[in-house]
C-alpha cells in the first residue's frame, strides 16, 4: 500500500464467493494495516485464491466489500497501482528470470517505483541481481511443486 498521506488500510467486510452452490468465502472480514506483514495460510480449497483474486479485483465477489483507503478496489485506478497478486500458473515463468530482469519488469508497472530503495534492499539482503530468481530464493519450489499453493 502506501498511497498519499493517510492510515493506509485495507479492510474487507462481510465478503462472499459462490462457485456455484460451493461457498467458498462467507462473511470474510479482515483488516491489514500498513507497514506489518502478514500470511494467509489454509488448507487447499479453502478460499485464499479467490480472496486474493477478488483483492486484486481478478474476479467479482458475490457480496461485501473490499475498501483501500475507504474506497472500493473495484475498477479504482488508485486502489490498483497499490495492490498486486502474481499467480505463478504458467504464463510468465518468473523463477527463470534474473533477478535485475524482474526488477526491470516491476519499474515499468509500478509508477511509483523508487530505485533507491530497491537499491538499498539489494544491499541490504546481499542479493546478486545476475542470478536467476529460483538461485536467489531458494525456499521458492519449482513451477511443478508450486500449483496449489498461495504464496504472498
Amino acid at each position: 500500500m502506501g498511497g498519499e498521506g493517510g492510515n493506509n488500510m485495507l479492510e474487507i467486510k462481510n465478503l462472499n464467493k459462490s462457485y456455484g452452490k460451493n461457498q467458498v468465502l462467507q462473511d470474510v472480514n479482515i483488516t491489514i494495516e500498513e507497514n506489518k506483514i502478514y500470511g494467509l495460510l489454509g488448507r487447499n480449497g479453502v478460499g485464499k485464491t479467490t480472496l486474493l483474486n477478488i483483492i486484486s479485483s481478478q474476479i467479482l465477489r458475490d457480496s461485501g466489500e473490499v475498501l483501500l483507503d475507504n474506497e472500493d478496489v473495484f475498477e479504482n485506478a488508485h486502489g490498483m497501482e497499490q495492490i498486486s497478486f502474481v499467480k505463478d500458473r504458467g504464463g510468465i515463468a518468473f523463477n527463470d528470470l534474473k533477478l535485475k530482469k524482474l526488477f526491470e519488469i516491476a519499474k515499468t508497472i509500478y509508477k511509483d517505483w523508487d530505485e533507491e530503495y530497491k537499491d538499498y534492499l539489494v544491499n541490504e539482503f546481499n542479493l546478486n541481481t545476475r542470478k536467476k530468481i529460483r538461485k536467489t530464493f531458494h525456499w521458492i519450489p519449482n513451477h511443478s511443486k508450486i500449483n496449489n499453493r498461495t504464496i504472498l
